[in-house]
């Protein structure tokens, strides 16, 4: 399946298959490796058999088309029953944080501590697309017989997941004493006015044994989120196996034409607290609207003169765990402007570096000690009509060789308090610290239960 080629799609109805189960059955049998799961009644998910992972290849980035009225016009003429779905022929992409270090005048890791390349592009063999407003799938015709009769297959003997994980004991690097000291260290820097916020994050390791799918459908089910992924990258010249479990809640960017959007998150309260005071507590409200501002200025390097704006403003979304505030930033881009430079002004995220980006990242280097690698990066596609959707990964374990990886952070701001914002890196790791095995039954076909961020959210109107 080449770049830019359109691929011919069947259409047909899942009725009440959980495309979760869809995707086990589609391991086992086809090879299936990457799942883009995003429930909710506007979402997509995408399922696919990938070939073999491309390192470094910028140089496809650079050959990105631009959304044009022909690239769309090639859809039509390729009988593709509208509405299709955004992502139909082209690539996955996973992102370092690391990836842009240089814009951000940081020197560049050696190649023994690149703990993740920074990019990796995933090109589908076979692909679903799952249309979860109208509960349909859209497939290669190729492909679309043998699905048909898997579908077909799981209806009448639904399959039991068999598989189980285990998690180990888990560490954190560094306890909450030193993370402490981090924070104050950060808390300096913004009193010396070199900074208002940055997100300084720490690590937790376990050792995990089992099914990393099994993990996936844990969180899925139990703390779904709008821009999860779960990806079983194969050993490689990138490094050796990987296998990406990805909760993530927050876009990074959405292209849609011209049209791009942001939805930054920032400001948090725990489950116990009220989220309706969330967006007038006055530390993360004050947080959230400058992290909006950095969000609005990076979006600007990149659009039409007057065409950013904020299109939603402190919503609330509530998951298993946290709410959290969240905003939605547009703008139409400028028809000369790259799909790398709307990368490099974008990215990274704005809520997982700080304000200013550039002296955060580098202060954040300083701290942290080390490269962050897939962390606060990014996982996403780019259609050979110029669309494109990247998360911002959050909510992430990484497994390669036994070992779970999770990093979380926590905004800094000058009031912080380090036992609060220690706790909160704790919170926003408790989905998958408390997480256990699924018991081993078979899966229903029905849907798993419509996510938290499916109601209408709770808006105040204010001005930014």
């Amino acid at each position: 399946m080449s770049l830019i080629r359109p691929l011919s799609f069947g259409r047909g109805s899942i009725g009440s298959l959980d495309p979760l189960a869809l995707f086990q059955a589609l391991r086992e049998s086809a090879g299936f490796n990457l799942l883009l799961y995003s429930p909710g009644k506007t979402g997509w998910s995408y399922l696919a058999r990938c070939g073999p992972p491309l390192i470094d290849r910028w140089d496809l980035l650079e050959s990105f088309p631009q959304p044009s009225t022909s690239s769309r016009s090639a859809i039509s003429s390729n009988n593709i029953p509208s509405p299709s779905p955004p992502f139909s022929s082209g690539h996955f992409l996973l992102l370092s944080y690391d990836a842009f270090r240089s814009s951000a005048l940081l020197p560049p890791f050696p190649p023994s501590q690149r703990l993740f390349p920074d990019l990796v592009l995933l090109e589908p063999r076979d692909l679903i697309a799952f249309d979860h407003r109208r509960n349909a799938f859209w497939s290669d015709e190729e492909f679309l017989p043998q699905l048909e009769e898997l579908i077909s297959e799981i209806r009448n003997t639904p399959a039991a997941f068999e598989d189980f994980f285990s998690i180990g004991e888990w560490g954190v690097t560094p306890e909450d004493a030193e993370y402490a000291v981090w924070v104050e260290r950060c808390r300096e820097y913004i009193a010396a006015g070199d900074i208002f916020q940055a997100n300084i994050a720490r690590r937790f390791t376990a050792p995990f044994t089992g099914d990393s799918f099994a993990l996936f459908l844990h969180q899925a089910r139990a703390n779904p989120s709008p821009y999860s992924a779960y990806i079983d990258l194969p050993e490689s010249i990138a490094g050796p196996r990987r296998e990406i479990v990805c909760n993530s809640p927050e876009l990074l960017l959405r292209r849609d034409g011209l049209r791009l959007a942001t939805r930054p998150i920032a400001g948090t309260y725990p489950h116990d607290r009220d989220p309706a005071t969330l967006p007038t507590d006055p530390k993360e409200r004050a947080e959230h609207v400058m992290l909006v501002d950095l969000e609005r200025n990076d979006l600007g390097r990149v659009a039409e003169i007057g065409s950013v704006h904020v299109s939603e403003l402190l919503a609330v979304e509530t998951y298993s765990h946290l709410h959290h505030i969240v905003s939605e930033i547009v703008a139409l881009q400028r028809p000369d402007v790259s799909f790398r430079e709307i990368l490099q002004a974008v990215f990274p995220g704005g809520t997982i570096t700080g304000c200013p980006k550039i002296r955060a990242m580098q202060i954040i280097d300083e701290i942290e000690g080390i490269g962050r690698g897939l962390y606060t990066g990014a996982i996403g596609y780019f259609d050979h009509t110029g669309a494109a959707a990247l998360n911002i990964v959050i909510r992430t374990a990484v497994i390669e060789n036994g070992l779970l990886l999770l990093q979380t952070g926590a905004g800094i701001v000058s009031d912080s308090v380090p036992e609060r914002e220690a706790r909160e890196t704790r919170i926003k790791a408790a989905a998958f610290l408390e997480s256990s095995p699924l018991p081993r039954t078979t899966v229903a076909s029905t849907p798993p239960v419509s996510p938290t961020f499916s109601p209408p959210r709770t808006v105040l109107p204010v001005s930014c």
